[in-house]
């Protein structure tokens, strides 16, 4: 009974793979379509969070959105592509591996790094307040300082907890 289990899953895989019958477009524009598809992404309700979003749950989406987008470059042939695209292709499939690396090594427990921290970009968010709009959403972030700060201690004192601790 436990071989008919194997075999029914090892079928199941097989047959979902479909390589032959998987409709692949030209290489150019696939890859158009995949960088189109990255940067048009939004991964989180800019509105909500003004500030981002820095959750365990997040992180845990974008390497799963990464893991997914690679697996469309399997409709690619790197060789028909021009230098350029190939360039291209080489810095998306990087800039996916180091999101599901990210999560996978948990680099987000830790926030705080001897020449930097999440706390320290919070000086570039400040913009000239001369209009109603400029006010409204600067209130915003201020507004949402609470939330921006308490993700980043979660993940912090996880990140101790798990004994990721810089180097004194």
């Amino acid at each position: 009974m436990k071989i008919y289990k194997i075999l029914f899953i090892a079928f199941f895989i097989f047959a979902s793979c479909n390589h032959k019958d998987e409709k692949c477009g030209k290489s150019s524009t696939e890859l158009a379509l995949l960088i189109k598809s990255y940067e048009d992404r939004k991964s989180y309700d800019r509105d909500k969070y003004p500030l981002g979003l820095y959750t365990r749950a997040h992180y845990k989406a974008e390497a799963d959105y990464a893991e997914n987008q690679l697996q469309n470059f399997a409709c690619i042939k790197i060789d028909d592509l021009s230098e350029t695209e190939q360039i291209s292709a080489e810095l998306l499939k990087f800039v996916l591996q180091d999101k599901i690396d990210f999560y996978k090594f948990e680099r987000f427990l830790n926030p705080l790094l001897s020449d930097s921290g999440f706390h320290s970009s919070l000086n570039y968010q400040i913009r000239p307040l001369n209009n109603y709009w400029a006010v409204k959403e600067y209130l915003k972030k201020l507004n949402s300082l609470p939330e921006f700060v308490d993700q980043h201690f979660l993940n912090l004192r996880e990140g101790l907890k798990k004994g990721f601790l810089n180097q004194k």
